[in-house]
């Protein structure tokens, strides 16, 4: 087998590599540097798309002057239609809303340049341990800080962070946040959260592999609790939902099968002790709007999924109405490209077409349920090709995750596996593939796991030579 795996050598691809430590690190932390809410901070938001196009330009610099060819994989099969999705639906918008409609397309594409430049240098297993390291640390970080912030008094945590943190968009108004929920140095709550699960799934993929001392073990679990309860204060329920699903994904690819039957039956028991305390509430929930006015305990808020009333309010006026009323409407009228990228065109071209849909001008469901909001702004063919990417590097992860070279390597794998798949049912919740921090690593990981790929087969051809 004379095949070239790496594009780039060590000493080439350092510089990247580090640029990424430091990309990851700042987007994590970028919001507790404090610039506030005016023109410098938003000058500021721009420098990591400056950087990242910085890091772009100098690796085809790089290729360009070495003489050296790009690689190619067959996750380009599905970005490539996407992005011509993308150009197609751009094009379709008028001139007022084109500036505001590629902005839009550059916060969900933007870190593809990660995947592209990962997937050409020469990472070997002492770099996945660091990504996965520093991941990890920064996890734990936000947990301490998210924790710190909900139940501490010190009104000094929320001086360090900039005042409009503390605040949200929600139909159109602006409001503050839930009471006790955190933000970590993150753009909010759901940021936060999301972010979380990356490092979650990580320190279970990576400790669920290893030999427990109990050094390890302490070390392991402390770093699992620190970051679920980052999690928990940030009042996100389908984060918290998704965080016990991901141990079991963990432990069912592992095949760590009598584990995973205690655990399943540990996690049943929870939920049945939830849907009792929901019965002899004679089945009403809290009001989750009561939570912006006082703080609510948190078995109570996260136990309020259980009840009818919250599942009612959803079907009649939340996510599942738009579900199926703004979903059914953007495959049954759409075209293939959608209406384009810019939520108040998208919506006037809506009600044009149907004018009962006349309450989606005071709807900030578009905003949550993204799958839908990416069918209506995309069309079907947006859709099923970004799906894809998600559902090959998931494919391509598992092929090679009991084949690892090394547990760094298995880890990585396993970790794409079970953060796509859950982002999958995460994008009916929130618009999570455009927060910075959770794209950015989650596209930083499809990148390292393909690469991955690529230096497990040329090390399991040298074994088998």
């Amino acid at each position: 087998m004379n095949q070239r795996i790496n594009t780039l050598d060590a000493e080439q691809s350092a510089p990247f590599l580090s640029a990424f430590y430091f990309l990851g690190i700042y987007l994590v932390l970028e919001k507790g540097v404090g610039f506030g809410s005016g023109w410098i901070a938003k000058a500021i938001s721009f420098f990591p798309d400056l950087v990242i196009c910085g890091i772009l330009i100098s690796f085809l610099l790089v290729v360009f002057l070495s003489e050296k060819s790009l690689r190619w994989s067959n996750i380009y099969l599905f970005i490539i239609p996407f992005l011509v999705v993308c150009a197609v639906s751009l094009s379709q918008l008028k001139p007022d809303y084109f500036i505001e409609g590629v902005l839009n397309t550059r916060s969900l594409i933007r870190y593809f340049i990660v995947l592209f430049v990962v997937l050409h240098l020469k990472i070997e297993d002492k770099h996945l341990r660091k990504f996965i390291f520093l991941i990890i640390a920064l996890g734990v970080l936000e947990g301490v800080i998210a924790s710190a912030q909900s139940f501490s008094d010190a009104p000094l945590l929320k001086y360090i962070l900039p005042e409009d943190m503390f605040y949200e968009q929600f139909a159109g108004q602006v409001k503050t946040l839930k009471v006790g929920a955190s933000v970590g140095t993150l753009a909010g709550p759901t940021a936060l959260a999301s972010f979380l699960l990356i490092p979650l799934t990580t320190v279970m993929a990576y400790g669920l592999q290893s030999r427990l001392t109990w050094y390890s073990a302490t070390i392991y679990g402390g770093s699992f609790f620190m970051i679920f309860l980052g999690m928990v204060v940030s009042l996100k329920r389908a984060p918290v939902i998704m965080a016990v699903m991901a141990l079991l994904l963990c432990l069912f690819l592992l095949k760590r099968y009598k584990v995973l039957v205690t655990s399943t039956v540990a996690v049943s028991l929870v939920l049945l002790l939830m849907f009792y305390l929901v019965f002899v509430n004679d089945g009403h929930g809290w009001d989750s709007s009561m939570a912006r006015e006082k703080k609510i305990p948190y078995l109570h808020y996260f136990q309020n999924v259980m009840s009818p009333d919250y599942w009612r309010n959803s079907a009649e006026n939340s996510r599942m109405f738009f579900i199926e009323h703004v979903g059914r409407e953007a495959v049954l009228y759409n075209s293939i490209w959608g209406y384009g990228p810019v939520e108040p065109y998208t919506k006037t071209l809506m009600v044009q077409q149907n004018p009962e849909l006349y309450y989606l001008f005071g709807y900030d469901a578009f905003k949550d349920v993204y799958w839908i909001a990416m069918l209506c702004f995309y069309g079907p063919l947006g859709l099923l090709t970004f799906v894809a990417t998600l559902l090959y590097a998931i494919f391509a992860s598992y092929r090679s995750l009991f084949r690892a070279y090394s547990q760094s390597c298995k880890t990585i794998f396993l970790t794409v596996i079970v953060v796509c798949a859950l982002s999958l049912l995460y994008g009916f919740v929130a618009r999570v593939f455009e927060l910075r921090a959770f794209s950015f690593f989650l596209w930083l990981l499809i990148g390292l796991a393909l690469n991955a790929l690529l230096n497990n087969r040329q090390v399991l051809y040298e074994l088998d030579s």
